[in-house]
C-alpha cells in the first residue's frame, strides 16, 4: 500500500452513492441537483459514504439475524467499523495523529463560520448547480454558497498552482462524462475527520443516466463515488 507525504494519505475507493435529481434539461450535466434521500444507502450517502461501508450496511441488512435491530443501530456499527478497518489504516501516521478531529474542537466551519475547503466541500449535501460555458464550468454549492470554477479550455494543470480554499481545477470530457484534476487545495480536514495537507490532489468523475453521478478519487488515494 502506498503513502504519501501528504497529512492525508490513502489508498482504497471511497464512495458516496445519492441519486441527485435533475431540474434541467436531460442531455447535460447543467442544472441545480439535489440529494433526496431514497432508499437506506442513499439516506447513509447524504454527506458521503464508502463502498466499503454500503457493502457492510447491505451484509447487514440482509442478516435475518439483524431484523430486531433499528437502522439506527446497524448505521452506528457501520460506522465504526469503517472508522476503524478502513479509513485508519489508509492514513498517514501524520494524520493518524489526530484521527479522528473533534468536530466540536477542531472544525473551523462549527467555530468560526469558515467555509470548508474542497475536500468537505465537494461532498456536501445540499444542493449543487452547474453552470457550463465556452471555456469553463461553473459549480455552485448550496453549501456556505461556495463558487468552484473548473476550466475546460484545454490547459494543462499546474504543478504548482497557487494554493486555495478550493484548489485549481481543469476538466475535459471523456464522452459524456466530465473528468476533472485539482491541485492547490489549502491544508485543512476531509468529511471523515482527518487532516490534509496542501499538496493534496484529487480527481472527479461526473456523469448521468437520469441521475447525476459523481465518483472521487484522491491519488495516492482515497477515491469516492457518489450519485
Amino acid at each position: 500500500m502506498l503513502r504519501s507525504a501528504c497529512a492525508l494519505a490513502l489508498s482504497g475507493l471511497l464512495a458516496m452513492s445519492v441519486c441527485a435529481l435533475a431540474q434541467s434539461g436531460p442531455h447535460s450535466l447543467e442544472g441545480m441537483w439535489s440529494d433526496p434521500p431514497a432508499t437506506p444507502q442513499d439516506f447513509v450517502c447524504f454527506g458521503f459514504c464508502t463502498q466499503w461501508g454500503i457493502d457492510y450496511l447491505e451484509a447487514l441488512l440482509d442478516d435475518p439475524k439483524n431484523d430486531d435491530r433499528t437502522f439506527d443501530e446497524l448505521w452506528a456499527e457501520v460506522q465504526a467499523h469503517e472508522s476503524t478497518e478502513y479509513f485508519r489504516p489508509r492514513l498517514s501516521e501524520a494524520a493518524l495523529e489526530t484521527f479522528p478531529l473533534d468536530h466540536l474542537k477542531d472544525d473551523e466551519g462549527y467555530l468560526h463560520c469558515e467555509p470548508w475547503g474542497l475536500a468537505s466541500q465537494m461532498f456536501a449535501p445540499h444542493q449543487l448547480e452547474i453552470r457550463l460555458f465556452a471555456d469553463r464550468i461553473e459549480m455552485r454549492y448550496g453549501e456556505w454558497a461556495a463558487r468552484r470554477t473548473v476550466y475546460i479550455d484545454g490547459r494543462a494543470l499546474p504543478e504548482h498552482p497557487p494554493v486555495t480554499r478550493l484548489g485549481y481545477s481543469v476538466g475535459h470530457f471523456e464522452g459524456d462524462s466530465l473528468v476533472i484534476e485539482t491541485r492547490g487545495v489549502s491544508a485543512n480536514h476531509t468529511p471523515w475527520w482527518s487532516r490534509h495537507s496542501d499538496r493534496l490532489r484529487i480527481s472527479e468523475r461526473y456523469s448521468r443516466d437520469g441521475c447525476l453521478r459523481r465518483r472521487w478519487r484522491i491519488p495516492g488515494g482515497l477515491g469516492s463515488r457518489s450519485s
